[in-house]
């Protein structure tokens, strides 16, 4: 928890999305187009002629900052969400009492209310990997605290055993303890001692901690320095006062369900229940200001790395039908997406983490799962600027942690047809207006109609082939989400067409003689080629994708067998009027001529983006490859389906 006062004035802590480098090709003699059309498309002109369409957009600060101290609290976890000994050692060191050979590790303020409880959780007997007279150490310096405290037994009210202040403390974590048992359907089975302790004790911050061994389901003992018992730490806000009580009382409940929790599972799941459950409790508070600022404005940061932070997720769990309060006990000692899938009560991990993405959008202008609800949120909101060209397109790749997201403010330049693809991660979300929320699948072109009129092609059909009437936007501003579950970039893709160019018919099977094909691409000096025969095939579907595939036999003198070759390439694609372009191409192929290779360079089709001339005429379809510095290689095939 942190106080009012220490909510505003942090630092951003962004990760800039970079454009994935285009691959550069090596251009070879003559003798290696032998290959066929399949290699050349894939490779002719590609790193240029696509990064020239390419836009980027900065994000852009709205409102809200996140916490310097959780990004840097975050940078000391591992990659499930787990505290290193060492780095509570520091910690306990800096915010608790001085440790043999230990050096403090101050965070930057403001820091969370229970960083020390963090620490101690950790480092409590037993845990893995803390060495025994560290433990000590930890034990020593905590029994030298002191403080004035009062017991509360389980099931029953306890006597007090100090001053009046104590005892209204009590009373106070007593009322929260019932409440707590009752929301979750969980009774505390240990007992809970509380202490107040003077402010220099505990540097101002409140914390939970097991009294002797945690792995035995000992005594839960709750710190509260003075200034959070008499409220001044948060200028007399009563709230804030009730959500940290909470929020430790909750680190009872997580100890009582599962003893070794505090020091085996991942700090979001730990801190980030505790935050959420304070809150919760009191129905909201300034006191969480900081950790929703770094939810709200850190979307594409890993949920695995977060802590106090991460009281988003149960939020937005909340908010979409799940019962946090009953869901999350039953997460101790899970991790990674099998405790998003408990949170969630079910919902797969792709599904909710597309939920995120949506809710932090923040514009309910689009519908209500278009934003984030909970206990305590503030204003904060992040979101990229996604500017859409017509004719050029333009992508914005952003790199996202393990289930992260992030939004996006869409802006549509005129035009009829708009296709939208999610590459990468678990896909995306978008919302326009005419047409609401509509899901993104992965690598698969999504088209909508801008056209007042509607987009019914001259021969009665939509755009791409496709049965039924494209869904149609009536403004040319939205939104959009992206997020993945693992670790890695992901991309929105998008294009605007007019009409005519978007009713050109290249979905379909077309093919021509391979012999043809490789006539028109050695129209050179190198000298004629054996008769080669079979089948050039390219097929470009409704849903965005492509194949091609060659096979090849060419008699040589009185070898029938003299040259073979064979290739299989697959992608995704998107088109305007009189480009298509191929992209994250994968497959490979071969040619040889009387046992010397001639073929290709498959490695390079992995990551080429190829560009790629075409015109439509009836059932013929010219693809055109520009090479640099050499003439257009145009090739014809037959529409065969």
């Amino acid at each position: 928890m942190v106080p009012s006062t220490q909510v505003h004035g942090h630092v951003a802590r962004v990760r800039a999305a970079g454009i994935l480098p285009a691959m550069s090709v090596r251009r070879r003699s003559v003798g290696l187009l032998v290959l066929g059309l399949a290699v050349t498309l894939a490779i002719a002109g590609c790193s240029a002629a696509r990064s020239s369409a390419r836009s980027t957009q900065a994000p852009r600060v709205n409102q809200g900052e996140p916490s310097p101290a959780l990004t840097e609290l975050g940078a000391l976890l591992d990659e499930n969400g787990v505290l290193s000994v060492d780095g509570a050692q520091r910690l306990f060191a800096a915010y608790v009492a001085p440790l043999p050979a230990v050096a403090p590790l101050t965070l930057t303020a403001p820091v969370p209310d229970d960083i020390a409880g963090m620490a101690i959780r950790r480092l409590s007997v037993g845990a893995p990997g803390v060495a025994p007279e560290t433990s000590a150490a930890v034990a020593t310096a905590l029994a030298a605290l002191g403080g004035e405290t009062a017991e509360i037994a389980p099931g029953g009210p306890g006597k007090a055993r100090a001053v009046q202040s104590v005892s209204d403390l009590r009373a106070k974590l007593l009322a929260i303890r019932d409440r707590l048992q009752e929301l979750s359907g969980y009774t505390l089975t240990n007992p809970v001692r509380a202490r107040i302790v003077p402010d220099r004790v505990t540097r101002g911050g409140a914390w939970t901690e097991p009294a002797g061994d945690a792995s035995r389901g000992t005594t839960c003992v709750i710190t509260i320095p003075q200034s959070v018992a008499d409220g001044s730490a948060y200028r007399g806000d009563s709230e804030s006062v009730t959500s940290t009580l909470a929020h430790e009382m909750w680190h009872c409940f997580q100890l009582s369900a599962r003893p070794s929790t505090w020091a085996t599972d991942p700090s979001w799941i730990v801190e980030g229940q505790a935050e959420y459950a304070g809150e919760a409790y009191v129905d909201g508070s300034r006191s969480s200001g900081a950790p929703w600022d770094t939810w709200l404005t850190t979307g594409p940061a890993s949920l695995f790395r977060r802590s106090y932070d991460a009281i988003g997720i149960y939020a937005l769990a909340g908010a979409r039908g799940a019962d946090p309060w009953r869901t999350m006990l039953p997460m101790l000692g899970q991790s990674g997406m099998t405790a998003v899938v408990t949170l969630f009560g079910g919902t797969p991990a792709a599904a909710s983490v597309l939920l995120d993405a949506e809710s932090l959008a923040r514009n309910t202008r689009f519908g209500a799962e278009w934003e984030t609800t909970g206990p305590g949120v503030t204003g904060a909101r992040r979101a990229s600027s996604f500017d859409v060209p017509e004719g050029a397109g333009a992508t914005t790749p952003v790199e996202l942690g393990r289930y992260a997201a992030a939004a996006f403010d869409v802006h549509l330049a005129q035009g009829d047809v708009l296709t939208l693809t999610a590459e990468g991660g678990a896909g995306g979300v978008v919302a326009f207006p005419g047409v609401g929320t509509v899901k993104l699948g992965v690598n698969a072109p999504t088209r909508f109609c801008m056209r007042e009129g509607g987009c019914a092609c001259p021969d009665g059909s939509q755009p791409g082939d496709g049965s039924d009437a494209l869904p149609r936007i009536t403004g040319r501003d939205g939104v959009a989400g992206l997020a993945a579950l693992d670790a890695g970039s992901v991309v929105l893709r998008s294009r605007i067409t007019n009409l005519e160019q978007a009713c050109n018919k290249l979905v379909g099977e077309w093919e021509a003689p391979v012999g043809e094909v490789l006539r028109s691409l050695t129209a050179s000096p190198s000298g004629p080629l054996p008769n080669c025969v079979g089948r050039f095939h390219y097929s470009f579907r409704a849903d965005g994708s492509w194949a091609s595939n060659f096979r090849m036999a060419c008699p040589v003198g009185d070898v029938a067998d003299g040259g073979i070759g064979t290739g299989d390439y697959a992608g995704v694609y998107t088109a305007d009027a009189t480009d298509v372009y191929l992209e994250r191409i994968t497959g490979s192929g071969s040619a040889t001529i009387l046992g010397r290779p001639i073929g290709t360079e498959g490695s390079f089709l992995r990551s080429a983006e190829g560009r790629v001339g075409y015109i439509v005429t009836g059932d013929k379809l010219t693809l055109t490859v520009a090479n640099p510095g050499q003439p257009s290689v145009p090739i014809t095939l037959q529409r065969v389906g």
